[in-house]
């Protein structure tokens, strides 16, 4: 009789068990980071649960709509789980929009990164003015790897050489005068610096090659003469043929 007891309380307990843990995997998960360091994502809180295999992409839709590589990113307890190391190349304090594409339907949450990124000063004297011709280089304040530099965004050929970046002499070949913006893309996010580019040469009227009109002046003189030729031989047999007419 004991024994019986006992089996039906362990039974019971199992039951218990079980209708709690199936409570716990069907309620709403709330997205977040990796790791549960709130300096690096905040992360919206989802309404419903993904399942992990009908996951066909997860999209960076504010960022050029970049596809996340399956190590970017995790579905966790039904939640989306995205990757830290991928975060911080992003611009820090900023939103970010991504969507979970499933075959049924999509599902958006919104993540704003919240990390400092390293600075970038101009490696000249003169502020953060260049002279055309001079070495156009910024120091970059931390060590970081570094994946593209662009310049008004378009990328360009740089040098590195420690923290300092030495931008190719081509990207300013065709560059005018004024006010630009180099963007660094880093894996401690994309610091950016405002920057003056002037110099000789760079008067739009100093670049205007004078034109050459004498061909120009050459063939008109003779498409002249070729219609005067014409208008006089033209006249001059109307002339004959009203002297003749008037000696018939």
């Amino acid at each position: 009789m004991k024994t019986k007891i006992r089996l039906v309380i362990v039974w019971l307990a199992v039951t218990a068990l079980m209708i709690v843990a199936a409570a716990a995997l069907a309620r709403p998960q709330a997205a977040m980071a990796e790791s549960a360091s709130p300096t690096s994502a905040e992360q919206s809180v989802q309404t419903e649960y993904i399942e992990e295999e009908d996951v066909i992409k997860v999209v960076n839709v504010t960022d050029g709509s970049y596809v996340l590589e399956n190590s970017e990113y995790d579905i966790v307890r039904g939640g989306l789980v995205v990757d830290n190391g991928y975060l911080y190349t992003l611009e820090s304090n900023a939103t970010y929009i991504f969507r979970v594409v499933t075959a049924e339907k999509d599902y958006d949450f919104e993540i704003q990164t919240r990390f400092t990124s390293p600075t970038l000063t101009a490696g000249t004297g003169n502020g953060e003015n260049f002279v055309r011709g001079q070495e156009v280089s910024f120091t970059l304040s931390e060590s970081a790897v570094i994946y593209d530099v662009r310049v008004d965004g378009v990328s360009v050929e740089y040098m590195r050489e420690g923290n300092k970046i030495v931008l190719d002499e081509s990207a300013f070949s065709q560059m005018t005068a004024g006010e630009h913006t180099v963007k660094l893309f880093t894996s401690m996010g994309r610091p950016s610096l405002g920057f003056t580019l002037e110099g000789e040469g760079d008067d739009i009227w100093q670049e205007i090659i004078p034109i050459n009109y004498t061909w120009f002046i050459i063939d008109m003189v003779i498409f002249g003469s070729a219609i005067a030729a014409y208008v006089a031989f033209a006249v001059i047999k109307k002339i004959q043929k009203k002297r003749m007419k008037a000696q018939g």
